[in-house]
């Protein structure tokens, strides 16, 4: 599973939103986040990580899993958030590696629209 985003992109994983959160805001330069909408029940969840990201780094994009079907505030604030992608659980790694590949392409090369 790992190999195969090794392979396309350098990723980080962490063991707390506040960690990520203090990672992201280190970085010189970020293309793209991928992260869920609920991580270990911190106030700085998925949602903040996301939103500090487009703050720092207007032109990333940002991957969230989401369960997109039911009402949430933290989705309506996404949702008005430039290239934001919401995608579902369960998820195939070759996937989402080739999902993130194709709207990185598209957009750097069509100046695609928000999925």
């Amino acid at each position: 599973m790992k190999r195969n985003l090794r392979d396309s992109f350098r990723y980080f994983v962490f063991s707390t939103s506040e960690k990520a959160l203090a990672f992201v805001r280190s970085l010189p330069h970020l293309d793209a986040l991928v992260t869920e909408l609920d991580l270990d029940f911190s106030t700085r969840g998925g949602c903040n990580i996301a939103r500090a990201v487009k703050q720092q780094f207007p032109k990333a994009f940002i991957f969230v899993f989401a369960d997109d079907s039911k009402e949430d505030h933290r989705l309506i604030l996404l949702r008005g958030l430039k290239d934001i992608y919401f995608l579902s659980k369960p998820f195939d790694v070759f996937f989402l590696s080739r999902y993130i590949k194709k709207v990185l392409y598209r957009k750097n090369n069509e100046g695609g629209t928000n999925s």
